[in-house]
């Protein structure tokens, strides 16, 4: 009932954008670059308000698909459409490079480089009321309506479907990276991009959020552990 519900949420998303005015503008932007030294792949890094968070997907893969069930204790890390079990082939995909990696929980809860975490619940919220979100909307769970254009002011400027690209007026430059459901399908890329918070739901689900093409907010929900999602880490205080 869970998974049927998650792929319920998912499929309806509102496929209409409308554009507010009065958007947050990063007008003093701070960004630079970074390297995780355990693969030395430079990153690039965006600071909102007072948070720094990385502005592209995390794409540390230290092995590709190794476990194919749906639990919930072992760490998987998989490549969007690539259902083999060669990390270097899975490196070469456009999806990859493009993209990143998708996490189960288990694998994202230790995949942030040195100096970096996985975001807590709170610390999107604190993202979410920097760019202008109210605090009663950060609260509330829903899967589209929560703020005005927070959402538009997160995702990228090109790459999204269905005309639903955003002003990535806040540097932040999200992706439709879409996710994997634990059962080892891949859903949504193009239409919709999945970031998991490291903060549980319940023993079985975590909070995340997402962004999809047909609407400027960003949605906020629990999550079955064992899907595979983006991470985007933020900085370490």
């Amino acid at each position: 009932m869970k998974k049927m519900a998650f792929i319920i949420f998912s499929i309806f998303c509102l496929w209409s954008c409308e554009f507010n005015d009065n958007e947050f503008t990063n007008s003093e932007i701070a960004r630079g670059t970074f390297i995780d030294p355990r693969d030395n792949r430079e990153y690039q890094w965006i600071k909102i308000g007072n948070q720094t968070w990385m502005a592209e997907n995390l794409a540390y893969l230290p092995e590709i698909g190794k476990y194919k069930s749906d639990s919930l204790n072992l760490p998987d890390y998989y490549v969007y459409g690539y259902y083999g079990n060669n990390t270097s082939e899975a490196k070469l995909t456009e999806n990859y490079l493009r993209y990143g990696v998708l996490y189960n929980f288990f694998a994202a809860q230790t995949a942030c480089p040195p100096g970096w975490h996985l975001p807590s619940d709170e610390e999107w919220k604190k993202l979410e009321r920097a760019l202008g979100m109210s605090v009663s909307h950060t609260d509330k769970i829903d899967p589209f309506i929560r703020g005005t254009d927070q959402g538009s002011q997160l995702k990228s400027a090109t790459g999204w479907e269905k005309e639903g690209n955003g002003t990535n007026s806040s540097g932040f430059s999200a992706l439709p990276g879409g996710f994997r459901f634990g059962n080892g399908n891949f859903w949504f890329q193009g239409s919709f991009g999945y970031w998991w918070s490291s903060s549980d739901g319940s023993s079985e689900t975590v909070w995340a959020r997402s962004l999809n093409c047909g609407s400027q907010t960003i949605g906020r929900n629990n999550n079955l552990k064992q899907n595979g999602f983006c991470i985007r880490c933020v900085k370490n205080y």
